[in-house]
């Protein structure tokens, strides 16, 4: 990640792009975060033409958890490197699938928190089998199948 600028936005601003989260990512970061944001590294987001937010690219159980603890900005780095068409599907299809599970703020993956193997199979491996999926066929963008 060479090309970036780094910048302050709520949390509220933020698209999300995961649909899970890992109950024990949770767990550790709990036991580092401050309030004040001391030791707290800014969240990856990335501007995409089909979409009206920053998409959050990286970070999303960091935001969450500053969500819980009544944190509403957090320093996020956004990526301008260019990316693989592929890589820009995989993104796109994980927001189509965030808005179709009506998950459009952070604090709504509350109810998406998974153990580690349950967020490996349900969320890695989803994303694994869409990629899979444009390899093969180069079906197009949010196949309802997957």
């Amino acid at each position: 990640m060479d090309n970036f600028k780094e910048k302050i936005l709520t949390i509220k601003e933020l698209q999300l792009s995961q649909l899970f989260l890992s109950h024990a990512k949770i767990v550790k970061i709990n036991e580092w975060f401050s309030s004040d944001l001391t030791n707290f590294s800014p969240i990856t987001i990335r501007s995409f033409s089909w979409s009206e937010k920053p998409v959050l690219i990286d970070g999303h159980t960091r935001a969450f958890v500053a969500a819980q603890k009544g944190v509403r900005a957090l320093p996020v780095i956004i990526e301008e490197d260019i990316i693989s068409d592929e890589l820009e599907n995989l993104y796109h299809q994980c927001v189509d699938w965030c808005q179709v599970a009506q998950l459009h703020e952070i604090l709504d993956l509350s109810d998406k928190i998974v153990s580690q193997a349950e967020y490996e199979d349900c969320w890695i491996g989803r994303c694994e089998t869409f990629l899979a999926k444009q390899d093969k066929s180069q079906k197009p963008l949010s196949d309802p199948t997957i």
